[in-house]
């Protein structure tokens, strides 16, 4: 599994927003070995979008319509919010999952505990999952499909 964590909207993950996401790596076939997820990169997006009020609803034009052929997700088109985003600078001092190791920890272990239940629910079959996160630390899919895997002719 590779999992990409961002501040605010996933937006700043799937747009053109300079930087890296938070990014980590885990054995979905561990077999229970409790080697648990990997860190790779620490965040470095300047930017964090995030929902004005206390929700919002976003549209998104149909995943089907909008991919190219061995490209999940390519992103033709935008997503709509209902008002408009608030774009700030994301405080990485205070964000728990860069200063406390043991919040990262529980996080991500969390995350590929939801991976591994997303793909036991799809088959086995990778997926290309999208979620989200609340203050209080309730974990929503909010999207799931097939992995694209390249194929060698």
């Amino acid at each position: 599994m590779l999992g990409e964590v961002v501040v605010g909207m996933g937006e700043t993950l799937v747009g053109n927003y300079p930087g890296r996401a938070l990014g980590f790596t885990a054995d979905l076939l561990d077999g229970g070995s409790g080697a648990g997820p990997t860190l790779v990169s620490l965040p470095s997006k300047r930017t964090a979008l995030r929902a004005p009020g206390a929700a919002t609803l976003i549209a998104r034009s149909d995943a089907n319509a909008e991919d190219l052929e061995q490209y999940a997700a390519a992103g033709l088109y935008d997503s709509v919010t209902l008002q408009p985003l608030v774009s700030t600078p994301p405080d990485y001092a205070s964000e728990p999952l860069m200063g406390d190791p043991g919040a990262r920890t529980d996080m991500l272990g969390r995350l590929t505990g939801l991976g591994k239940t997303v793909q036991a629910a799809f088959g086995g079959r990778d997926q290309d999952v999208e979620g989200g996160l609340t203050p209080d630390g309730r974990l929503f899919v909010v999207q799931a499909r097939p992995q694209v895997e390249f194929q060698h002719k």
